[in-house]
């Protein structure tokens, strides 16, 4: 091979752009992989691997003849596909391990689809790059709790799948999980500090702040399903496809749902409803930004302090609702360039900041 550059034709080998003055002169045992060849059977398996993963199909689709017919890499058996999923599988959590190291935090979060209750857990880490450290998330596992949805079973969860990582809880520094009891019982039971979702504590809020308008609420839902019947609905599209605000007028002339249209100083109190609406739905979507740190929530609750006085219960910084209010004051004021003696609240131990009792 001479020294110059060169891209290896379909008909030699697949991948790879390679130069020979980047392959030592000691090749010893080396695989082809260390010098980027892939061959063709590996390189066909992961075309079906990549194509399952990214639809989220099911593995018997390998063996669909309608879908290989369509295709064009070459057949394999769903026992083929399972064999490198699960080698692959291994090889990533290798890697993911040494890359985590031992100084990270847990995020997790839960959902139900059915009767079934699903628990995601990811691990949070700094990683040094050359233009400074970045946020890195990754996710651990996915997967139901077999024996129900207490504390101790999500730490059970929780060790069982930190020891598939050679994991120790030890080294967990914080956890980031809604406010809920179950998972600030996890916290003290663990003494980990927690940061609790700010999304949830601004949902919450708004829920009490709306509150005040139930009245209002449920008048306009009233309307609201009385427009969905067939009938109604078919009448008011020949006039509009606006929501409330904007086609109260056409809303009119529906004669059915006439006497429940919100009139004079009602309608004037669900316009300015509206219009704050859209002010605290601004907030709820910057909380949601990948890059928010906490002292942009800080900043993002003070304003709302400042406009919605009912929310101190939810929002303030020592709400009831928070676990560790304490390491999240001294997180927000690192952010600030506070001083370092802060950074003593940071370390994990016994969670006395909290005015939460454990459950």
């Amino acid at each position: 091979m001479c020294n110059a550059v060169r891209r290896l034709t379909q008909a030699t080998a697949t991948y790879s752009v390679i130069s020979a003055s980047n392959i030592p002169d000691e090749v010893g045992n080396n695989t082809c992989e260390a010098y980027n060849f892939i061959d063709n059977v590996t390189t066909n398996i992961f075309d079906w691997m990549d194509w399952i993963v990214a639809r989220n199909l099911p593995l018997c689709e390998v063996e669909n003849q309608k879908t290989r017919k369509i295709v064009k890499t070459k057949p394999i058996c769903v026992r083929t596909l399972k064999t490198a999923m699960q080698h692959v599988a291994k090889r990533i959590g290798v890697a993911l391990a040494d890359e985590i190291g031992t100084s990270f935090g847990l995020m997790f979060d839960g959902w139900s689809n059915n009767t079934m209750h699903f628990v995601g857990i990811f691990a949070v880490f700094a990683k040094s790059t050359p233009s400074g450290d970045s946020l890195c998330q990754h996710l651990l596992a996915i997967s139901p709790p077999e024996d129900g949805q207490t504390a101790d079973v999500h730490i059970e969860y929780i060790k069982t799948i930190l020891r598939v990582y050679h994991k120790k809880i030890a080294m967990v520094q914080f956890m980031v999980a809604d406010n809920c009891s179950t998972n600030q019982s996890i916290a003290s039971k663990l003494e980990i500090p927690m940061v609790g979702c700010a999304s949830h504590r601004f949902n919450l809020a708004v829920k009490l702040y709306l509150a005040e308008y139930k009245d209002l609420v449920n008048q306009i839902q009233n309307l609201m399903i009385h427009l969905r019947h067939h009938k109604n609905a078919s009448q008011l599209a020949k006039a509009t496809n606006l929501r409330y605000v904007e086609f109260r007028d056409a809303v009119l002339t529906v004669s059915d749902v006439e006497d429940l249209v919100p009139r004079g100083n009602a309608h004037r109190r669900i316009k300015t409803l509206a219009d704050r609406l859209k002010d605290l739905d601004s907030v709820c979507a910057k909380l949601q930004g990948e890059d928010r740190t906490l002292t942009e929530v800080r900043l993002l609750f003070d304003a709302c302090l400042a406009k919605y006085p009912i929310m101190p219960r939810y929002l303030l910084p020592a709400a009831d609702i928070m676990h560790s209010p304490t390491f999240e004051s001294a997180v927000v004021k690192i952010q600030n360039n506070g001083r370092a003696s802060e950074l003593r609240v940071c370390i994990p131990g016994p969670i006395g900041a909290s005015n939460q009792q454990p459950l």
